[in-house]
């Protein structure tokens, strides 16, 4: 009496593709979360860049009144003195959205104290310094649009 094993490669090449699958799965998230992280940290990069330059722009305002810069573009080139200031480099880009579309938080005078992303993802990093960005939670959880990069003088 001859035994057919016919179907057993089958199954046993079903079964590996079933567990090569699962590992790709696991890995493709893997990848996915740890590009989330990295973006995020780079949120934090260009949000503290934005303030820093908010900063400078408001520390270094000739007169004795201090201002704010009503947009984003006289960061690039100030031109309230005689000698040009660069208060930053370039634009940049949200690094969650990719595109160079900011929230913009200003003040009584309109004049922009800060900035933020426009994402309302919720946020993978839980563990940042909240010493050097402003939580604003509107909704239950915690997401990118919260965190609010505000330059706030220091009173003397």
């Amino acid at each position: 009496m001859k035994i057919r094993n016919s179907g057993f490669a089958y199954i046993a090449l079903l079964a590996s593709l079933t567990v090569l699958m699962l590992v790709l799965t696991s890995a493709s998230e893997s990848l996915y979360l740890k590009s989330k992280r990295e973006r995020e940290l780079q949120l934090f990069f260009v949000g503290e860049q934005f303030r820093n330059a908010i900063g400078n722009y408001y520390e270094s305002s000739p007169q004795s009144a201090k201002q704010f810069p009503k947009s984003l573009d006289v960061l690039l080139k100030d031109n309230r003195s005689i000698n040009p200031a660069r208060h930053l480099r370039r634009i940049y880009e949200d690094p969650i959205s990719r595109k160079k579309d900011w929230g913009l938080v200003k003040n009584e005078q309109q004049g922009i104290v800060g900035v933020y992303s426009l994402t309302t993802e919720p946020i993978l990093i839980t563990n940042f310094d909240y010493k050097k960005v402003t939580v604003d939670i509107e909704q239950g959880m915690l997401v990118y649009s919260d965190l609010k990069f505000i330059y706030t003088p220091e009173k003397k």
